[in-house]
């Protein structure tokens, strides 16, 4: 434990480590733990397989609701036949909730040896980037209180949330009630509403936000690949003001020489933060991939709920809309570091051009002849610029998803578009067959009036 938070100081490391998702020791050293730390170890690895096996078969559970939903679409409550579909996507957030906590934590568990290498390259970065050690233990420090945010902040965040999913089930289950044993209706599974709860609370809850911090993990490697590339350009910024600052009869053959050493160190330092992200990636990539296509499902269920007016009461449809937002938060604003570093990135091609521009202009102004150490610097830079415009820092979900801002801004311009396009959709059904029940009666009044009508002329023709 103590080794991962000196590479990394992000609480998560431990939260993860305590459930038995994260090693607590080297791999090989198990024969020479002592007795405690073995039991420790044996204890953590029981949670953990407790943990997946019951968050697996919440999985399951779910699955039945949702497959029983597709079909029998009007099993719960009473619903209009061309709403089938949208009763469909709105059993999708709790099949999508329950699906997501295990397989990221299945990944996670299953990568988990690789996660020291991580750490220890972002360390390696951090170390490269600051030389000095108080700027490295500022960093560090700022790390920590912002891991401790997201831990702190995701837990009670999801904690009100499934609070209020509760308060919003047994408002519209109106026979249901903490005693009653038809909790998990329309399945034939009785249990009484209250023990459905505390496995809930096990096996919903607690997975949830333990996948939410292996995702927050993932940020915040990011966010490190992001201050570090602030701090690289800011570097980058200095040695071009020192230069648009040089007089005409400025030697600058000392400046150019520090130039070329610094220049040297940028290529190391934009070299790591390649490797960092590429890590990044492929660890992460999957599990970038799983939140962010399970979040967004979650979105369009409870949007699908919005849309097909199911909420009965102010309390649910303010639920429905507050859930959008809350997944939304997760999907588009949680991975923002993530394009933090992308755009930074993409700037210091832009950086590189305003140094060369200004070594160039202070070479062309000065009386000192230009020598070809010079020449070869000019070369180098221009080179390392061309390196950065092509080679940028780009997280993605398994190369089908690239995180960037026009990425994120899509995603609710599709969640908007679905709402309109259904409500469209909808209304116009819900048009068509209240045209369809006015011909039927229509229909029906003009096949009674027939009939009256050739009834009294019999009886007119009898009499």
């Amino acid at each position: 434990m103590a080794s991962l938070e000196k590479a990394l100081p992000i609480i998560q490391t431990s939260i993860l480590q305590f459930f038995g998702f994260l090693p607590h020791h080297p791999i090989g050293i198990w024969p020479s733990l002592n007795f405690r730390q073995k039991v420790y170890s044996i204890l953590s690895t029981a949670a953990v397989a407790i943990l997946i096996c019951g968050t697996f078969g919440s999985s399951c559970l779910q699955s039945a609701f949702f497959l029983y939903g597709l079909v029998h679409p009007n099993s719960v409550g009473v619903y209009e036949q061309h709403k089938g579909l949208l009763v469909v996507m709105e059993r999708l957030p709790s099949f999508s909730i329950n699906t997501r906590s295990l397989l990221i934590l299945s990944v996670f568990l299953f990568k988990r040896n690789a996660f020291s290498f991580l750490l220890t390259e972002a360390s390696t970065l951090i170390e490269l980037v600051f030389s000095e050690k108080q700027s490295r233990q500022r960093l560090r420090r700022k790390l920590k209180l912002v891991s401790l945010a997201f831990l702190y902040g995701t837990f009670a965040f999801h904690v009100v949330w499934q609070y209020a999913s509760w308060a919003d089930f047994m408002s519209g289950a109106t026979n249901v009630n903490l005693t009653s044993t038809n909790a998990l209706a329309p399945l034939p599974l009785p249990i009484r509403t209250w023990h459905f709860l505390i496995i809930d609370c096990f096996f919903n809850i607690l997975p949830f936000c333990l996948s939410q911090q292996v995702y927050v993990c993932g940020i915040l490697s990011a966010l490190v690949v992001s201050h570090c590339l602030q701090v690289f350009a800011g570097e980058i910024r200095n040695e071009a003001a020192m230069y648009k600052n040089f007089k005409k009869d400025h030697d600058a053959t000392k400046a150019m020489a520090g130039t070329g050493d610094r220049l040297q160190r940028w290529e190391r330092i934009h070299y790591q933060t390649l490797q960092l992200v590429k890590s990044v990636n492929t660890f992460f990539g999957l599990i970038f991939l799983i939140t962010y296509g399970f979040d967004l499902l979650t979105m369009l269920g409870y949007t699908a709920k919005i849309v097909s007016d199911d909420a009965q009461t102010a309390f649910m449809y303010a639920f429905a809309v507050g859930s959008v937002a809350v997944f939304g938060v997760y999907t588009t604003v949680f991975p923002f570091p993530l394009v933090m570093a992308h755009e930074k990135c993409e700037r210091l091609a832009d950086e590189l051009n305003h140094l060369d521009f200004f070594m160039k202009e202070h070479a062309s102004s000065s009386v000192e002849p230009t020598d070809k150490h010079s020449y070869q610097l000019a070369a180098n830079l221009r080179h390392f610029e061309a390196s950065c415009r092509n080679q940028v820092c780009l997280f993605s979900g398994m190369k089908l998803i690239h995180f960037s801002r026009a990425f994120l801004l899509k995603t609710w311009t599709f969640v908007f578009s679905f709402m309109l396009l259904a409500r469209e959709v909808l209304h116009k059904e819900d048009l068509l067959q209240s045209l369809i029940s006015t011909a039927i009666t229509n229909r029906t009044e003009y096949s009674d009036c027939v009939y009256l009508i050739h009834k009294r002329s019999a009886d007119s023709g009898a009499s």
